[in-house]
């Protein structure tokens, strides 16, 4: 008895049905994530890249036009104007870069909350992901859209007469914490080969990561070996047909996987004079890195001008492990060379996007370290629970778009497309399984459904 019901209750209609309403769930779950929770709704925004960047990083890097590493692009994100009055001076900006495979409509709880806390917020979607042109390279190319994003800002934006030009700040989760960290390196590097400034000359005034990786090469090092067990990675037959064919990496010159790979690096670069007001907050439990090597990024990030590093890896490890707070701090925010270390207990990769802790300590960071007016640092907490609902709902819309493929067409298989008359037997001897066919046909249709809603050149353009 059990198993007919449990039959009539697996039966295609049932199941087609029951997949709807799971869709509708989270249409109307992600609707209601939508409603924004008392600051001014997010405005879309548009631009196209600046050469004179692509020229500069290029150059940097010492690439020609034959291979080039950085391309225009179109940047496409959105603003939030905080409800607050301005300042005199006007809005102190952040900048927010999302992580790996979402978007700027993906990570929008860290905008909404900058700017219920007074800052006027700009989140952009990194190149390849959500509706921004471009190629995701591992964050080289988007450089170049933060440093556009400042330009725009700056001269051409409709906001441009109601921002503090002084007062612009960059952060990020995850990619964009380690785009916050490299974009804080070069900003104000001069290019050795046209004596320029790679980034805008140092208009960006302080950088807030949330997460970042110490050095690529050695990272991937070891979790190839670790995974796959390989030795000896950089020279194993397949990586090197794998980087050959990847543009972000070897521009088709195996030769220079090192190099490529240890430009990407942070603690190859970082030093005390070249970014400014730097703070790293991470979460213990993050799978993606360890306490060890974000010390080092600090401990990198006071290389004086001899080149040595004043503070040890593990003086700052003992201070964030030892203290109530969990919190390293150096240097001197009025010269532009303080650094902080926050280390959340517990905390993973995942939850790193939404914690309340990492939130607090990234608002209260960013106004020291800018000596904003008019901010409001007592961070709320209804922006995660809108952000959670929205998610939850996008998620169960996954699902039930999903979930609906096969039962659809297994529907209309045996039920619609009934042919009455003899069909022509063009192979008699091949033996075609109907429902394995429909199967595995309906897979890239949902690997193609699944990418269209993770930010990948996507469908997260249809709402904020």
């Amino acid at each position: 008895m059990l198993l007919e019901l449990i039959k009539r209750i697996l039966n295609r209609k049932t199941l087609l049905i029951g997949f709807i309403l799971v869709f509708i769930t989270g249409f109307s779950l992600a609707v209601i994530g939508t409603l924004p929770p008392d600051e001014n709704v997010p405005v879309r925004i548009e631009f196209s890249t600046y050469s004179q960047y692509t020229a500069e990083l290029n150059s940097f890097f010492n690439r020609t036009e034959q291979n080039k590493l950085i391309e225009n692009y179109t940047v496409r994100g959105y603003a939030i104007v905080p409800k607050t009055a301005a300042p005199p001076e006007g809005y102190p900006v952040i900048i927010w870069m999302h992580g790996f495979a979402v978007s700027a409509e993906m990570q929008m709880n860290y905008p909404r909350l900058f700017a219920k806390c007074g800052f006027l917020s700009i989140a952009i979607s990194q190149p390849g992901h959500g509706c921004s042109g471009g190629y995701w390279d591992m964050g080289i190319q988007a450089l170049l859209g933060v440093y556009s994003t400042v330009e725009w800002l700056v001269n051409e934006s409709p906001y441009r007469t109601s921002i503090d030009k002084n007062r612009i700040a960059v952060s990020g989760h995850s990619m964009g914490g380690i785009v916050t960290t490299r974009s804080g390196i070069f900003d104000n590097w001069t290019n050795p080969n046209t004596s320029n400034p790679v980034g805008t000359g140092g208009l960006i005034r302080s950088y807030c990561a949330i997460y970042c990786w110490d050095d690529l090469y050695s990272m991937a090092d070891t979790l190839i070996n670790d995974f796959l067990g390989l030795q000896d990675v950089w020279n194993h037959p397949a990586i090197l047909r794998l980087m050959e064919s990847w543009r972000w990496l070897s521009n088709h010159d195996p030769s220079t996987i090192e190099e490529e790979t240890r430009l990407r690096s942070v603690s190859n670069f970082i030093t005390g004079q070249n970014i400014p007001n730097y703070c790293l907050i991470t979460g213990s439990g993050d799978e993606l890195t360890t306490v060890k090597a974000q010390c080092h990024i600090m401990a990198n990030s006071t290389i004086n001008a001899s080149g040595i590093i004043e503070v040890p890896w593990n003086v700052i490890y003992n201070q964030v492990n030892g203290s109530s707070n969990h919190t390293w701090n150096y240097g001197d925010i009025s010269a532009g060379n303080a650094r902080r270390f926050v280390l959340v207990p517990g905390i993973g990769h995942i939850q790193e996007a939404f914690d309340q802790t990492i939130m607090q300590n990234a608002v209260l960071w960013l106004n020291e370290s800018m000596n904003c007016t008019n901010i409001n640092t007592n961070v709320p907490s209804d922006i995660n629970l809108f952000y959670l609902v929205k998610l939850s709902g996008w998620f169960l819309m996954l699902i039930g778009a999903l979930g609906c493929i096969l039962p659809t067409f297994s529907y209309f298989s045996k039920s619609k497309l009934k042919v009455e008359s003899p069909r022509p037997k063009i192979a008699p001897n091949l033996q075609i399984d109907r429902q394995k066919l429909l199967l595995y046909s309906s897979i890239p249709i949902a690997v193609i459904a699944l990418s269209s809603l993770i930010g990948m050149q996507s469908l997260t353009h249809f709402w904020i």
